[in-house]
């Protein structure tokens, strides 16, 4: 099995090697790494080298592998190179295998060369230990967000604000639902409170923090407040008075061990300290509005995690090219692997669902019943979105484009997550199948 495989995968690397289309590669990625520029802030060359020199390689080496895997059989196949498995003594699984194996490692071989020449850029440029640092996002406690939404739904309930025919449990989640996502508005003599969970040894280093808010100002004035760090034991360990030069947000920094030697939480908190007469209220979000960060390791093991994401995510596109081949000729497959891909993309995120809720309330407010057909169209659009959101989660929420742009460390739990689910996993489900429809088209081109 090993030798049968390696022999294949050998092949496929060998002949990729001496492919015009890899020298074109190598070439234009070379050329990547070296063209783009920042806005000229240390700040913003370092984002820009990680995220858009890594993006767009990236997006090429995408697209090469998804293109080169519809053609690594459909052109064999084609041509009359192909030795049908039929009369072969390798399995049409080596086949796919091998085939699949030599194209991602092929494109995943050429990111770490463009990573290593991006890691040596960097480290031969201006900037320093301090920029390059990398930061854990403290991870905000779930328990305090479903307390609060607990407390405002039992306060509505008892205010008999509730609508009938609505069950208790659905109201509950559409105010967990709008508390995180919304803004909410901090008015005069109100204060919001944020509750952090801190991991063993956290309290022992420095924690920053970054508080953002909109003004009734906008960007021509700030707020009146102030903004503190309580440990919890509620004692303050850390305030910052805001006024109207604090403008969309202010960083306070918490010395290590202010918080506790053994502290597992803390607590932020906003108070809006305007006048309750003329003063208006300021916008916070509940989950975006205050961000804590504390030192995590170094730019080089970020940029590692990073390229153990991406490498999935090559593997998964290796597959479904690899699949498609095996079924189709090559435009066809070419056509039908970049339609998946599509769906792939348009399914992720908040757009759709978005979309349908919008659809729905524009027909409530002009009383239109919807017709059983659009029923049953708006379930089967929502199956399939939910569908494509529960497959690329393993990869999206890792972040790691974002994430290593931003300085902030890449989570290892997630990436081996990403690793198990899109580059094993949904690849040999890709190429079960694949490897069933090989079998059967040497018989059709029989």
């Amino acid at each position: 099995m090993r030798r049968q495989i390696g022999a294949i995968f050998v092949l496929g690397v060998r002949s990729a090697l001496r492919s015009r289309l890899v020298m074109a590669l190598f070439v234009l990625l070379i050329f990547i790494t070296s063209g783009i520029k920042g806005d000229g802030t240390a700040a913003g060359e370092l984002r820009m080298q990680l995220t858009w020199t890594l993006g767009t390689a990236f997006a090429v080496l995408s697209a090469a592998s998804l293109w080169i895997g519809c053609s690594t059989l459909a052109a064999d196949i084609e041509t009359g190179r192909h030795t049908g498995t039929a009369v072969s003594p390798v399995p049409p699984a080596f086949v796919w295998i091998g085939r699949w194996l030599a194209i991602v490692t092929v494109n995943v071989l050429l990111l770490a060369f463009v990573m290593v020449l991006l890691f040596i850029k960097l480290r031969t440029g201006a900037f320093t230990a301090g920029e390059t640092a990398v930061s854990r996002l403290l991870e905000i406690d779930p328990q305090s967000i479903e307390q609060m939404a607990l407390n405002d739904y039992n306060s509505a309930a008892e205010q008999g604000l509730i609508p009938p025919g609505i069950s208790g449990e659905e109201v509950l989640e559409l105010i967990l639902k709008d508390l995180r996502t919304s803004y909410i508005s901090v008015d005069p003599e109100v204060w919001v409170a944020w509750h952090f969970m801190l991991e063993k040894g956290d309290s022992l280093q420095p924690v920053r923090l970054k508080f953002s808010f909109v003004s009734p100002l906008g960007a021509s004035g700030g707020v009146e407040g102030y903004c503190e760090v309580r440990n919890e034991e509620e004692e303050v360990v850390a305030q910052l008075a805001l006024g109207e030069d604090d403008i969309g947000s202010v960083e306070l920094y918490i010395p290590a061990g202010e918080l506790g030697d053994d502290a597992s939480a803390f607590t932020v908190v906003f108070q809006n300290t305007a006048d309750p007469e003329t003063g208006t209220g300021v916008l916070v979000h509940h989950m975006e509005s205050v961000k804590a960060y504390v030192p995590s390791g170094g730019m080089a093991l970020n940029m590692l995690k990073c390229w153990f994401a991406l490498s999935a995510m090559f593997a998964l596109l290796a597959a479904i090219g690899v699949t498609c081949g095996s079924m189709f000729s090559f435009p066809v497959a070419a056509f039908v692997s970049t339609a998946i891909v599509c769906v792939l993309l348009l399914g992720q995120g908040s757009s759709f669902e978005e979309g349908m809720e919008a659809k729905t309330v524009h027909g409530a407010h002009e009383n239109k019943t919807p017709t059983l057909l659009t029923e049953a169209l708006n379930k089967t659009s929502g199956k399939i979105y939910s569908t494509v959101n529960a497959l690329m989660e393993p990869y999206t929420e890792v972040k790691a484009l974002d994430r290593l742009g931003d300085s902030i460390a890449i989570d290892m739990r997630l990436v081996g997550k990403c690793v198990f689910w899109t580059a094993i996993v949904q690849p040999f489900i890709f190429g079960a199948f694949g490897s069933y429809v090989l079998r059967r088209r040497e018989f059709v081109f029989k």
